[in-house]
């Protein structure tokens, strides 16, 4: 039996002739992606301080695990895209020789050892999640003695480890994926695939492609782009030749504004359509608001969310019945909102394999993670509910409940609540924390949005809760996001290949290969969750393999938390009505039970704001009676 690495002394290290890395890393950060980078020199051994972008940063102790993994979270100050640190981690060379030195990292890094530079994916990002120290693997030649790795670390997509140490090209990984070869488990892709991508215009293209284009094995495929937009769709289209370009993988892009042309033979159709574009985003915010129902995001519940789902469902609707006819064996993997109401109305009028799909619950556990000072990796956690009003009922490391931990930080601590003022709140009063963003959950709530003083007291800036954010800034995101897509056609901006925390890529490389992958998806709740409407949608784990997605038993939820969930799953079921019906009256009774707006308007205020809003949009809205 051979002994496990975790389990060796520097003197059994010494006898197998292998490097062993310390398991305690001086960390310098946080460091903006944008900041000068530090001169090689300085990576030759690890100094008292270090001066970065102007900045004097004082050293920080992360500790890794036995795998070699390490959550720079607590030093980079969070999980944000584009935060970094400056690692150093001394080593041992137990003899002169050639080394293999394994790096993997969430998302990017630039490596030295001994101040010469070993390597970097500034380019390529990680190609695995979670991130391990066998994701890339350097050699280098080394003197017997001390040795020092420093490494840049640049987060993305969330993520905030770094993972060193020997990669393990042991015979024993020869041996299991052998007999997961038994077992039916691939360890790559064997067919040339074929997606279909609705809404091409949608700011989720470049990163999914780019994820499917990660899968090991997935070198050859077709990518059908679709949008009505014919400017978008050719800039898409030049987009995405570009990603497969620098990727090196032969797909072949096409475009179209005619679905039925390219779903035929589709394996998986990946959904982002966006019914008006931003004609009706104004609307949808500004007439509520005459009315007293102040709204942050407005496109997943209350009544921007409704008429969002009132454009969109039909349109939906359609769209599956193509798939029923011309590809019924696809999966739709849906990423439109209002995520609930397109699912419910799916799941009630259509035969075709829709799963909605969802960052909240990736997000959420990230952040949980850094609060608590735990590892990724290491946090156990169970999370149900409806999107983006999941509950995390388990939140523990090691047996132990966290909870205790993070509700004294916001009870002793000046200022932590202010980092998600929401959540936070209702995590001390409800129990359990939620998903997604204060600004989302402030509207599936009748609490923080119904008096200007709650309004000033709880919201904050952006996400956290900023009145009209969407209305305001999303026509502007979305011309920003097609000149980003200029720039990057015209080559003067680098295209990245890091593979995002997106579910879809996940969901193709677990159905192709019959590896098992747990997403959190939108799915029926037949027998899901017991205390939650049973003719409802609910958000729960669910395991993805050859067989395809198949939820798990969550079993109850806390009473108060589901009480909370089936209050606007009422909403849902009357939304998703007024969408397959076209009925007016259904729209107005939604909205009657929709929390927030029920907090602030009596029936007879809410049936003149539906009114309203139906005269306003009614050249998006035809047939509704």
């Amino acid at each position: 039996m051979s002994v496990k690495e975790k389990d060796l002394g520097h003197s059994e290290h010494s006898r197998q002739g292998v490097l062993e890395f310390s398991k305690k890393w001086t960390v310098f950060g946080p460091v903006a992606q944008s900041a000068a980078r530090v001169q090689p020199g300085a990576t030759t051994a690890c100094p008292g301080t270090m001066t970065v972008g102007g900045k004097c940063l004082k050293p920080q102790v992360v500790r890794a695990n036995a795998q070699g993994a390490g959550d720079l979270a607590p030093a980079i100050g969070g999980t944000q895209d584009g935060r970094g640190a400056y690692v150093f981690i001394p080593f041992t060379a137990p003899k002169a020789g050639e080394f293999l030195v394994g790096l993997g990292a969430d998302w990017w890094f630039e490596a030295w050892v001994d101040g010469k530079k070993l390597g970097d994916t500034l380019t390529s990002g990680n190609v695995s999640s979670p991130v391990t120290r066998s994701d890339h693997s350097f050699r280098v030649s080394l003197d017997e003695g001390a040795h020092l790795l420093a490494v840049r670390f640049i987060s993305g997509s969330g993520g905030s480890v770094l993972a060193v140490g020997l990669p393990d090209f042991s015979p024993e990984r020869k041996i299991s994926m052998q007999r997961a070869r038994q077992l039916g488990v691939q360890d790559q892709v064997t067919r040339p695939l074929k997606v279909v991508f609705l809404g091409a215009g949608s700011a989720f293209l470049q990163a999914l492609f780019t994820d499917i284009l990660q899968i090991p094995g997935a070198d050859k495929g077709e990518l059908a782009l679709v949008d009505v937009d014919t400017t978008r769709l050719d800039l898409a289209e030049k987009l995405c030749r570009k990603i497969a370009e620098a990727a090196g993988k032969a797909w072949t892009i096409t475009a179209t504004v005619d679905r039925r042309k390219v779903l035929k033979g589709a394996h998986y159709i990946i959904n982002c359509i966006e019914v008006s574009g931003v004609d009706c985003v104004a609307y949808d915010n500004d007439i509520p608001m005459k009315y007293g129902v102040d709204q942050c995001i407005g496109d997943t519940t209350g009544p921007g969310g409704l008429f969002k789902a009132l454009r969109t469902v039909p349109v939906f609707l359609a769209v599956l019945r193509d798939i029923e006819a011309l590809c019924p064996q696809a999966w739709v993997l849906n990423y439109t909102n209002p995520m609930s109401i397109l699912c419910l109305a799916a799941a009630r009028s259509s035969s075709a394999k829709v799963v909605g799909l969802c960052h909240s619950v990736q997000g959420a556990s990230h952040t949980l993670a850094g609060w608590t000072g735990v590892p990724y990796e290491e946090l156990r956690w169970t999370c149900a509910g409806v999107n983006h009003l999941a509950w995390f009922t388990e939140l523990s490391h090691k047996g132990k409940d966290l909870y205790p931990r993070l509700k004294r930080r916001v009870l002793e601590e000046k200022g932590f609540d202010e980092k998600d003022k929401v959540r936070l709140d209702l995590m001390m009063h409800f129990g359990y924390y939620c998903t997604e963003s204060s600004g989302h959950d402030s509207e599936y709530l009748p609490y923080y949005r119904k008096r200007k003083d709650l309004i000033k007291t709880y919201c904050r800036e952006k996400y956290l809760g900023e009145s009209r954010f969407y209305a305001t800034h999303w026509p502007k995101w979305r011309q920003a996001n097609d000149q980003r897509r200029r720039e990057l056609v015209a080559g003067s901006k680098p295209i990245s290949l890091h593979r995002s925390w997106e579910y879809a890529g996940f969901i193709i490389q677990a159905m192709e290969t019959h590896a098992p992958f747990v997403i959190y998806g939108n799915v029926a709740n037949r027998g899901l969750i017991d205390n939650l409407p049973q003719d409802g949608v609910v958000e729960v784990p669910c395991l993805v393999d050859r067989n395809g997605i198949t939820p798990t038993h969550v079993g109850r939820l806390p009473a108060q938390c589901a009480a909370l969930c089936d209050w606007n799953m009422r909403f849902f079921d009357l939304a998703a009505t007024a969408c397959m019906e076209k009925s007016k009256a259904a729209a107005a009774h939604a909205l009657m039970l929709d929390p927030l707006t029920a907090a602030v308007c009596c029936p007879a205020e809410i049936k003149a704001m539906t009114e309203e809003l139906f005269k306003a949009e009614k050249a998006f809205l035809p047939g509704y009676k």
